[in-house]
């Protein structure tokens, strides 16, 4: 029998920290590392993150 697909949806996280030269998020979808998750910055100093998570709550600093 396969296996079903597991619903997965895209969350946003931004950040406004222009002055930052790298910004992770840390969560309960990671054990809380503090290193896995290194989000994106554009050119306005906001810091980006799309995370592929199965549907839930999560909680996350």
């Amino acid at each position: 029998m396969p296996k079903q697909a597991t619903q997965t949806t895209v969350s946003r996280i931004t950040l406004a920290a222009p002055d930052a030269s790298e910004v992770f998020v840390a969560g309960s979808f990671n054990e809380w590392s503090t290193t896995t998750h290194a989000m994106t910055r554009d050119r306005q100093g906001w810091w980006e993150i799309e995370l592929d998570l199965p549907p839930s709550r999560y909680e996350y600093k």
